[in-house]
């Protein structure tokens, strides 16, 4: 069979770059800049865990939903690029409707649809991997994705961190929806997908059924759920809270700057490891790369505990790009490796993103309630237990990726 060239690699995962722009700008940099600038500095830890969280459950559910949609889609356009298509349109509603507001309850509904509108567009691109690689070549998807996603949110923490300072929210989020049409259109144009012709007709209780994985059945699934959570809890933990941890204990007058910088850092090292985490995997397995990746990452938070100066932050910044780019790199590969239905791809997918977006509901909701009860008593005292908690995450996740005996 013939390879896939570089240029196929290239407009497959081009969507991914965008899909990364959005969070990296909205998670580290934006949302908690713009919801600091609307509710003021005693409430933000509250309210930004508060945000974050509705707008994760959002999309903790309609990704799965949304998949499962996909993979019954009969279009002649595809079973996934519609999704894309679509999903992408409606983005440019809610980035215009956070981008413009100063009420938090407005705000608050605008990151409800934005999480709902990304999660149904990204549910399509994430099955049009699988039907169009073969699993010989997951290996070289997964180093183009994990090289998109940093390249993704370099870009975007250092495009908003000065232009969140000075509050330009409208203009950053002009340019997401920018970079989200253009690269929608180079995957959802660039790649070519046969229609699926689906002969059985809509039942609402077979639907249902089909979001139950057995864990007798397909065990490794499931542990990759549970130590994906476990990992990626610890992971928005440490990065939602990054800007306020600057400030508060830093006093960093420029908070988003200071954290375009740090992120700009992991990002480096995350860069510089993807490019032989592919092939260390191949040589000592993807679990070992996974686990020593978390245990990396666990790394930056044990030393905020000792409030390091920010030169040494910028240093631990460097590892836990090294462990983030480890993780991300192999983390695809690892889950196609464990997708219990070929055919449902698209829902198993979304299952495994709820992976990743339940602890953006309870990573930021745990940490804003640690930092909301001691904000007045001992903040500092506060964010050492968030980072305790973060330490203890990523050790579990660790642990747990052995658990998955059908990859190496």
């Amino acid at each position: 069979m013939k390879r896939a060239s570089f240029f196929f690699f290239f407009k497959l995962s081009a969507y991914w770059f965008a899909i990364n722009f959005l969070w990296g700008a909205m998670l580290a940099i934006v949302i908690p800049s713009q919801v600091q600038f609307i509710v003021g500095n005693n409430a933000k830890s509250a309210v930004l865990g508060s945000v974050i969280a509705v707008g994760a459950l959002v999309a903790m559910i309609s990704q799965p939903v949304f998949g499962a949609l996909s993979d019954r889609s009969t279009l002649s356009f595809g079973r996934r690029r519609p999704m894309m298509v679509l999903g992408a349109l409606l983005t440019t509603i809610p980035l215009y409707i956070m981008g413009t507001t100063s009420n938090i309850i407005v705000y608050s509904g605008g990151f409800l649809l934005l999480q709902l509108f990304v999660n149904i567009s990204t549910a399509g691109y994430q099955g049009l991997i699988p039907d169009t690689v073969t699993p010989a070549e997951r290996g070289i998807a997964a180093s183009f994705l994990g090289i998109m996603t940093f390249l993704g949110t370099i870009s975007a923490v250092v495009l908003s961190g000065s232009l969140a300072d000075q509050h330009r929210y409208g203009l950053i989020n002009v340019l997401i929806g920018v970079v989200i049409l253009a690269t929608m259109a180079v995957t959802a144009f660039g790649i070519k997908e046969k229609p699926h012709f689906n002969q059985e007709k809509f039942n609402l209780t077979t639907f249902l059924k089909t979001f139950y994985v057995s864990p007798k059945k397909h065990p490794d699934f499931i542990w990759l759920l549970v130590a994906s959570f476990f990992i990626m809890i610890g992971f928005y933990t440490l990065f939602n809270f990054q800007q306020y941890y600057l400030e508060d204990i830093m006093g960093s007058t420029h908070p988003a700057q200071d954290t375009t910088l740090v992120s700009a850092v992991v990002l480096v090292g995350a860069t510089l490891i993807s490019v032989v985490a592919g092939v260390l995997s191949d040589k000592i397995g993807r679990k070992k790369v996974a686990s020593f990746s978390a245990l990396f990452m666990a790394t930056m938070a044990f030393a905020l505990l000792f409030r390091p100066s920010f030169q040494v932050i910028l240093v631990m910044g460097v590892i836990f790009g090294l462990g983030y780019g480890g993780f991300t790199s192999v983390h695809w590969a690892l889950v196609t490796d464990c997708l219990p239905d070929a055919e449902g791809s698209a829902k198993d997918l979304g299952l495994w993103t709820v992976s990743a977006t339940l602890p953006q509901v309870l990573g930021p909701k745990i940490g804003g309630y640690l930092l909301a009860v001691y904000h007045e008593t001992n903040l500092a005292y506060g964010y050492s237990l968030l980072y305790v908690l973060v330490i203890a995450y990523l050790v579990i996740g660790s642990l747990l990726v052995f658990k998955i005996k059908g990859s190496r």
